[in-house]
């Protein structure tokens, strides 16, 4: 028994899908069962028993004919002694032809379980599809077990090597002081060894991840954006710091109002660093 071995060739490599039983052509089979069938000793046995059966049929057609003719002149009831000998004759003959006919029918069933063997040693196959190869048994079970050893995002290709398989993959990486987003899309490319995947990322990881963007964000804007967005954020930390002294301090309350000042001078000072570039 053959199967299919299917392949799809991703970047570059003819990586193994799976795998499959190859589709059997029922015509071109048969031909080539009855071809190897025609030499088999079965079929010779078989040919000599139907020889015999058929000259025990031609024996038996001048008796036949004498029988009638002893009937169409009455010497069958009671027979004369030749018509006996014709009867006797007749029933000797078609208990050889029983007797062959057993053995034929006998050898008709040994025929037949070798045809299911000769058919098996003689299937013939429909052209693969693109993608699909036939293969023999021996192979794929070693593919296959190839195939099912392989490890988390592992994948094996056609000639057992065995490739990195990280595609779709989303992780972050840390190098020095810098965090590096990646995205893998392409089969055989293994992601850095200290990578994290995002639902791996640390309260920490995050924190520094968003202030490094903000920074990347900031120094990519244009100086007029950027000193726009600056004067913004000034303002709007006035109108906040108005308003606590308002609601949070009294007239009279001097340390009150030096505490909103003292925060509201180290929030102005981290904005201005914050657009300084």
């Amino acid at each position: 028994m053959q199967r299919t071995v299917i392949t799809e060739m991703i970047d570059g490599h003819q990586v193994i899908k799976g795998f499959d039983r190859p589709c059997i052509d029922p015509v071109e089979t048969r031909k080539a069962t009855e071809i190897a069938m025609e030499t088999d000793p079965l079929m010779d046995q078989k040919e000599d028993l139907i020889t015999q059966k058929e000259a025990l049929f031609s024996q038996m057609a001048p008796l036949m004919e004498q029988l009638i003719e002893f009937y169409r002149k009455g010497e069958l009831n009671p027979p004369t002694p030749a018509a006996e000998q014709i009867q006797e004759d007749l029933s000797a003959l078609d208990q050889q032809i029983g007797d062959l006919a057993v053995q034929i029918n006998a050898l008709i069933a040994q025929i037949e379980a070798r045809y299911k063997v000769v058919k098996a040693e003689n299937l013939v196959y429909f052209d693969p599809k693109p993608g699909e190869e036939i293969i023999a048994e021996e192979e794929f079970n070693t593919l296959k077990a190839a195939k099912e050893a392989l490890g988390d995002n592992q994948a094996i290709c056609r000639d057992q090597t065995v490739i990195p398989d990280f595609r779709g993959l989303k992780y972050w990486v840390k190098e020095i002081d810098d965090w590096n987003y990646g995205v893998i899309s392409k089969i055989g490319i293994e992601p850095p060894g200290n990578y994290k995947k995002i639902s791996d990322l640390t309260e920490q990881d995050k924190t520094e991840i968003a202030e490094q963007l903000e920074e990347e964000r900031i120094l990519n804007m244009t100086a007029e954006a950027r000193e726009a967005e600056k004067e913004n954020k000034l303002t709007m930390l006035l109108l906040h710091a108005n308003a606590k002294k308002e609601f949070e301090c009294e007239a009279e309350d001097q340390p009150c109002i030096d505490a909103v000042q003292n925060w509201y001078n180290t929030e102005k000072a981290a904005i201005e660093a914050k657009y300084t570039v």
